[in-house]
């Protein structure tokens, strides 16, 4: 997976492959964290998002990339946001056709919301 994203004010390409092990995965979407940019939120998902679990990494890129949080669905993740009110708060949609709300400082591994 490779794309151009802001973080912290620069316009950067990113090529996770060649950063971050998450093997047997493909990427569809990458976003910085709108109040702390170091951190980006990843959705991925098992055989190119067509049969599979779905995954939401939450990474940090000071002073390396690295993984902070993966959270699991039962389907692929197709694209995240950020919250603008609260850093924690991550939303995604997913193949099944519904929307997460997820608190990514709460130690479970489900989200808040599922719409």
């Amino acid at each position: 997976y490779s794309s151009d994203i802001l973080h912290m004010g620069s316009k950067v390409r990113i090529t996770l492959a060649s950063v971050l092990p998450l093997p047997d995965l493909h990427h569809f979407s990458i976003e910085c964290s709108k109040i702390e940019p170091d951190r980006l939120a990843l959705t991925s998902g098992e055989n190119y998002g067509l049969k599979g679990k779905g995954f939401l990494t939450i990474l940090k890129t000071t002073p390396h990339i690295h993984t902070i949080k993966q959270l699991q669905w039962n389907d692929a993740l197709f694209d995240v946001t950020w919250s603008e009110q609260s850093n924690n708060i991550v939303t995604t949609v997913s193949g099944d056709g519904s929307f997460q709300v997820w608190d990514i400082s709460q130690e479970s591994s489900v989200p808040k919301f599922v719409i």
